[in-house]
């Protein structure tokens, strides 16, 4: 019998399979992704299929957990449905298909022009990841409590609410699609893929530290480097400083200059500059926390605003698909 047969969901049809997608990281931990289209609303989704250990060592449960206990958020992947056969190892999520593909490949491009990504750009990307990792953590859509406010104010998140830990956050996880409302600049960033994703209750239960060696290591915290699996509050605030780097500076990876004084380089406003190197501090500790980074980019983009409205433009057409 056809493989992909057992995979077939009356709801859903197959388009065709990212042999090469606009970006994203087809990494070892999915059996493939399709363009399928639902037969119910006619609008077009990502199936992710799911591989057999994954399935059977509870990984793949674990990634459906994660994503269906955050789908209401706007700048976070939604699951729209999920189909696990632990008992002949095979099953799909799907998911929200981005349709500009993902922000690595839009790193590619400006790098093979040799062109600057324009800081508004960076900023908008900056922040729409920081309110996710804070409704990740805090379970508060940061931008619901602005009301007459004229920025950001940090948050407080609720003691029952069951705190998420993305992990892998790179470039590749970074998804851009348009945006719904007019009068947007740029394309809408949604975090996506969470394979590496862990529940705080799964962690205190001592039932998730299968993904601890499982991200990308040019974007493992100093503090999970131990081999404890040690994944603190602001781990994902490091990893999403170092993204903002890459931006800036036209790279797959990190390079030393993040170590550096200017992580995004000269041609940025100190106001970013600042803010990078505070996300990416060696120590955990002195790392913005998820509930106020957005509030802190809010303000920093604020005191940069006079400096870098002058770039604000839409992205040029060979910078997307």
């Amino acid at each position: 019998m056809d493989k992909s047969a057992k995979f077939q969901n009356r709801h859903f049809v197959v388009v065709r399979r990212f042999n090469k997608p606009a970006g994203g990281d087809m990494g070892n931990l999915n059996d493939g992704l399709f363009l399928v289209k639902c037969r119910d609303d006619g609008r077009y989704y990502i199936e992710k299929r799911l591989m057999p250990r994954d399935i059977m060592n509870g990984h793949a449960l674990y990634e459906y957990q994660a994503l269906k206990h955050v789908i209401k958020h706007p700048n976070i992947l939604s699951v729209v449905a999920c189909d696990l056969d632990k008992r002949r190892a095979y099953g799909s999520i799907w998911m929200e298909y981005c349709s500009l593909g993902a922000l690595d490949m839009v790193i590619a491009r400006y790098r093979e022009r040799r062109a600057y990504i324009p800081e508004p750009f960076i900023w908008s990307v900056f922040g729409a990841i920081s309110v996710a990792l804070c409704y990740l953590y805090t379970g508060v859509d940061v931008e619901l409590e602005v009301g007459n406010r004229q920025t950001i104010p940090p948050v407080r998140g609720s003691s029952s609410w069951d705190k998420v830990y993305h992990r892998d956050i790179k470039p590749g996880n970074i998804f851009l699609t348009e945006y719904s409302t007019s009068g947007e600049v740029y394309p809408k960033p949604i975090l996506g893929d969470f394979g590496c994703a862990a529940l705080q209750s799964d962690i205190n239960r001592g039932r998730r530290g299968i993904a601890a060696s499982r991200f990308s290591p040019a974007f493992e915290p100093p503090e999970n480097r131990s081999g404890t699996g040690a994944y603190k509050a602001t781990s994902d605030i490091y990893q999403l400083g170092l993204v903002i780097h890459c931006m800036a500076r036209n790279l797959v990876v990190p390079d030393q200059n993040a170590r550096g004084d200017r992580p995004v380089g000269g041609p940025y406003t100190s106001e970013l500059n600042y803010l990078v190197r505070k996300c990416i501090d060696y120590d955990y500790s002195r790392r913005p926390h998820p509930s106020e980074l957005p509030h802190l980019i809010d303000v920093a983009s604020q005191r940069a605003d006079s400096q870098i409205r002058r770039s604000l433009a839409p992205l040029p057409r060979w910078a997307l698909p």
